[in-house]
């Protein structure tokens, strides 16, 4: 399954990079993968994110995963869709 998620960012994209890179093991682990994450073309501070996973299993695994602590909540919007 594709998700597709926008995000509004307070220090630019670079960091979220950055977090993806850090986390992309545990995340190819639970099923999930990255297929593209960019900023919008007029505004760095905005994104948008397709990720597919194997299953809605393994989604709400990455979802659950607290013990993440990345520097943009991108975790914080699968919470709100699971809860």
């Amino acid at each position: 399954m594709i998700v597709m998620l926008t995000q509004d960012l307070s220090k630019g994209f670079a960091p979220w990079k950055e977090m993806y890179l850090e986390n992309k093991d545990q995340l190819n682990s639970l099923g999930g993968k990255l297929i593209f994450a960019g900023p919008h073309k007029d505004d760095n501070n905005k994104m948008m994110v397709l990720m597919e996973f194997d299953s809605p299993e393994s989604m709400k695994a990455f979802a659950g995963l607290r013990n993440l602590e990345p520097k943009e909540l991108l975790l914080e919007q699968f919470w709100s869709l699971m809860l």
